[in-house]
C-alpha cells in the first residue's frame, strides 16, 4: 500500500546531529534553521504564514481551524497575535486545531493542541531526534521503532481506546491537550494553557447547593424506580459517592458496591475509600481485581468471555 503522508510531518534534532540513520530517503520538505535545532517539516493541507524578521524568521503552521478571526487567515491571524504577546494569541485560542510555530529568534519549536485533542499530534523520541505528526503510524521510521504497545492494545480491546495519552505503539505518544509543548536544545517542555473554571450566576453558595442536590437525587430516583437491587460502581471520587449518598437518602438498602481494584493496591487507595464509604452507608461492598497490563489475559478473557467481541469490558 502507497503511503500517503499526513498532514504534518516534522523532525526536529540538535543541530550538531542533524544526520540520521532514521530520516527518509526520499523526504520532500522544508528544511528550516534555527541556532541550535535542525528542522525539516513535510505538509499537505495544512495553512502556513511566516515573518521574516531581522532577529529571525517565525514561522507558522495550523492543521484545522480557528474561530473569531475576524474574517482574517487563521494562520496569518495567530500569527500576528504571536508576534503581538504570546500569551495574549494563547489565551484567544478557540477551535479545532493543531498549530506549529518555528521561532529562529527563541531557537525552539511551539506546538499548541486544542482544549479537546480534536487534532492530534503524535509524538515520539529516536534518539535525539524529536518525530511530531498528525498520524500516529510513522511508517518511514525502522520496523524496530513501529513496536506494539501490548498495554495499549489491551486498553483498547477493553475500552475501545487506549488511555493516558498512549498510542498502539511502544514510544509514540499524543501531546496534551490545551497545552503549549515547547521543543529547545533544553528539551520538552509543557505547560497548560486552560482550565476549567465555574462561573458564578449570582446566587448565594446555599441555594446553588442545594439545587444541585435536588437535581441529583431527582436524577437517581428516575434511575432506580423499578429496579429489584442497585450496583454502584463506587470509586473515591466525587460522583459515584454521591450518587451513593442519595440512595441512602431516598431509602434504598438493596445496594451493592463494587470497585475495581488491584491487588497489590496500598493503603488510601480507591478500594479502602469505597469500603469505608460503603460500610457507613451500610451497603454491601465487593472488591473486583482489575487489569493488570497482561495482553495475553485479555485475549484469553475476550475469547471465553466475550465470543471474540471487541470492546469487552472484563470487569
Amino acid at each position: 500500500m502507497a503511503y500517503e503522508p499526513p498532514f504534518l510531518l516534522m523532525r526536529i534534532c540538535p543541530r550538531s546531529r542533524i544526520h540520521s540513520k532514521t530520516e527518509p530517503p526520499a523526504w520532500s520538505a522544508n528544511t528550516l534553521s534555527t541556532p541550535g535545532l535542525h528542522v525539516r517539516l513535510a505538509h499537505s493541507g495544512v495553512s502556513s504564514a511566516s515573518a521574516v524578521l531581522p532577529e529571525g524568521t517565525v514561522r507558522v503552521y495550523l492543521a484545522g481551524e480557528l474561530h473569531d478571526t475576524c474574517g482574517v487567515d487563521a494562520a496569518d491571524w495567530f500569527l500576528r497575535a504571536y508576534l503581538s504577546c504570546p500569551t495574549d494569541a494563547t489565551r484567544r485560542l478557540d477551535g479545532s486545531f493543531a498549530i506549529v510555530v518555528v521561532d529562529e529568534r527563541e531557537d525552539l519549536v511551539q506546538v499548541y493542541t486544542d482544549l479537546i485533542n480534536s487534532r492530534k499530534i503524535f509524538h515520539r523520541e529516536e534518539g535525539s531526534v524529536t518525530w511530531l505528526a498528525t498520524s500516529h503510524g510513522f511508517p518511514h521510521l525502522p520496523t524496530h521503532g513501529a513496536c506494539p504497545d501490548e498495554v495499549a492494545l489491551a486498553q483498547y480491546m477493553v475500552n475501545g481506546i487506549p488511555l493516558n495519552h498512549r498510542t498502539l505503539f511502544r514510544g509514540t505518544r499524543i501531546l496534551e491537550p490545551a497545552s503549549v509543548h515547547r521543543f529547545s536544545t533544553a528539551g520538552l517542555e509543557t505547560h497548560g494553557y486552560w482550565e476549567h473554571r465555574f462561573r458564578s450566576n449570582g446566587q448565594p453558595p446555599d441555594d446553588l447547593e442545594a439545587g444541585l442536590w435536588s437535581t441529583l437525587v431527582e436524577g437517581v430516583e428516575s434511575r432506580v424506580a423499578t429496579e429489584d437491587h442497585v450496583y454502584v460502581s463506587l470509586s473515591g471520587g466525587f460522583d459515584a459517592p454521591a450518587i451513593a449518598c442519595v440512595l441512602k437518602e431516598i431509602g434504598r438498602d438493596d445496594v451493592t458496591c463494587f470497585t475495581y481494584a488491584s491487588p497489590d493496591e496500598g493503603a488510601g487507595g480507591d478500594l479502602e475509600v469505597a469500603r469505608r464509604l460503603a460500610q457507613r452507608l451500610g451497603f454491601r461492598h465487593v472488591a473486583i481485581p482489575a487489569y493488570q497490563g497482561r495482553l495475553d489475559q485479555v485475549v484469553e478473557d475476550n475469547v471465553e468471555l466475550g465470543m471474540g467481541l471487541t470492546r469487552l469490558t472484563i470487569e
